[in-house]
């Protein structure tokens, strides 16, 4: 979705426990999004898995590490009976 001149939003839906390929892949996404858009690539990720056991970054090296935007639907009161 373009929302200005030089932004767009990636919005991903994801209905099982995250793993560190499902991140791999969404972030090689991103990059690839930003690049054939040329535009500023901002990615959030609607999950409605276990946030306990989904990871929530990835790790590039030792020190370095790469965050993703997460929302969990469960930990929002409004999914909740």
């Amino acid at each position: 979705m373009e929302i200005s001149e030089n932004k767009v939003i990636d919005l991903e839906f994801h209905s099982t426990v995250l793993t560190l390929d499902h991140l791999g892949r969404y972030g090689t996404y991103k990059i690839y999004l930003r690049l054939d858009s040329k535009k500023l690539a901002y990615q959030c990720i609607l999950c409605t898995a276990d946030p306990i056991l989904s990871k929530k970054y990835l790790p590039i090296n030792e020190n370095e590490k790469l965050e993703f935007d997460i929302v969990f639907t469960r930990e929002d009161d409004a999914d909740h009976s």
